[in-house]
């Protein structure tokens, strides 16, 4: 449940400051002025949070200029001395170099660290395991098109408090003479993250950011042009505040993902989150490096993305469907040559045996028996080699990354109610449940 410090002054918008209402016909909560919208119960998430690099350019921007797609839509800043041919995001040569419309102030970035050698390098060695990729996907036109970007980011740092809900159990006793407690738990813990990545570019998918992270932050600088020439530098086009509910989904799963990792005095424990919230809330606005690919197949654009720091790299792999429907048939060409000798393993034992009671029935039998034991084993083989990724990507980090282990977590002790209690007796193995509040057999039956 979210804590409410000041109702009226949540009752502003976060962009501008005019009042907000819900809107019935959205069911967000609408600015009435700016026209922002936001999902209920994330104003108050928002106050830590803020719209940057707002005013117009300066004299101190002049030495920079914007490369704008014009196909995608995607805007790259960059010195007066690069330019490109290309746009690294949609593929298309339909590119607009203008000056600076807006200032571009960025707090912090991280140098890149792997040269475009190295990212080519390490995206070719990871391409080998793309066995159903197109020819000319690793083909030397292509990797060259791996694209040094700076991406815009939002470091998140944020105090959490998450509620759970759970089963505790309790076991003493030998083993043949034991009780088995069993109680409901409640429990709350407070603690801090710091620096939670989340990209602020609608051209890069969130998945594959996600999937290159973890970044190393001690390589982090105070912004400076001069880390720019060479590379690209991406404008964001989504703000902190506009992704608001996403940066406070991650951080709430992170309140059950702790919780698992806290000591308790119970022999186990399952926890259920049951409520979180988030508060002091802050943002800094940083560059990271990255090489990026746009990869254009059969109609469709698959991205491709190495850390240009850690080395890391991620995609979405595109499937040759020639290659692929090969494949799936080498495996039915198995699958039938399975079957004939099969078959002409029964023929011979029929031929041996004699015609007889003994080798109908195994005619009939033994087929059904070796069909029913391989085919699913068969049948998972072709499903994995039509539609399973070969180099799948990677899930989001956990929270042990971005935990601040500056602020120690504050963790209230287990609420403990007892529910029952399981009872062996030496005597026989039969489980007798007790209530634990009474102390006493919860069956009237036992004694």
């Amino acid at each position: 449940m979210a804590v409410w410090d000041n109702t009226a002054q949540t009752s502003l918008c976060p962009s501008c400051g005019s009042p907000v209402r819900f809107d019935a016909l959205s069911g967000r909560v609408a600015c009435t002025m700016c026209g922002n919208t936001y999902e209920p119960g994330t104003l108050n998430l928002l106050r830590g949070l803020e719209v940057r690099d707002k005013g117009e350019s300066t004299a101190e921007d002049e030495r920079r200029h914007e490369i704008v797609c014009d196909s995608c839509g995607a805007v790259m800043v960059t010195d007066n001395n690069t330019s490109a041919s290309f746009c690294a995001f949609c593929g298309s040569p339909k590119l607009i170099v203008r000056r600076l419309t807006r200032e571009f102030r960025p707090d912090e970035i991280i140098p890149f660290k792997i040269t475009k050698d190295e990212a080519k390098k390490r995206f070719l060695e990871w391409s080998k395991n793309c066995r159903y990729a197109p020819n000319d996907f690793t083909s030397k036109h292509n990797v060259e098109k791996l694209t040094g970007i700076y991406v815009p980011f939002w470091l998140i740092d944020a105090t959490c408090h998450s509620s759970v809900l759970g089963t505790g159990w309790e076991v003493y006793g030998e083993t043949l003479n034991k009780t088995e407690a069993i109680y409901s738990l409640s429990r709350d813990i407070k603690f801090d993250v710091k620096k939670v990545p989340f990209d602020g570019s609608k051209h890069i998918s969130d998945r594959l950011m996600e999937a290159i992270e973890p970044f190393d932050y001690n390589d982090l600088k105070p912004f400076s042009d001069d880390y720019i020439p060479g590379y690209y530098a991406e404008r964001y086009d989504i703000s902190a505040v506009d992704m608001a509910d996403r940066i406070e989904e991650r951080l709430k799963s992170y309140g059950g993902q702790l919780m698992g990792y806290t000591e308790s005095k119970f022999d186990k424990v399952e926890y259920n989150l049951n409520d979180s919230y988030i508060e002091a809330i802050s943002q800094t606005y940083a560059l990271l490096p990255i090489w990026f690919m746009n990869y254009r197949y059969d109609g469709l654009n698959y991205s491709f993305a190495v850390n240009g720091q850690t080395g890391e790299v991620a995609g979405d792999i595109p499937f040759s469907k020639y290659k692929r429907f090969f494949a799936v048939l080498k495996v039915m060409w198995h699958i039938v040559l399975f079957a004939f000798a099969v078959m002409a393993l029964l023929i011979y034992i029929i031929l041996i045996t004699g015609i007889s009671r003994f080798s109908i029935g195994l005619t009939v039998v033994a087929p059904y028996y070796i069909i029913k034991y391989f085919y699913p084993k068969f049948a998972d083989k072709i499903r994995d080699t039509a539609f399973y990724a070969t180099n799948p990507i990677d899930p989001v980090p956990k929270v042990e990354v971005y935990y601040d282990t500056e602020k120690k977590a504050v963790v209230e002790e287990d609420s403990a109610r007892p529910i029952t209690a399981r009872v062996f007796t030496p005597h026989n193995l039969t489980e007798y449940k007790m209530d634990l509040e009474k102390n006493k057999p919860a069956n009237p039956d036992i004694g």
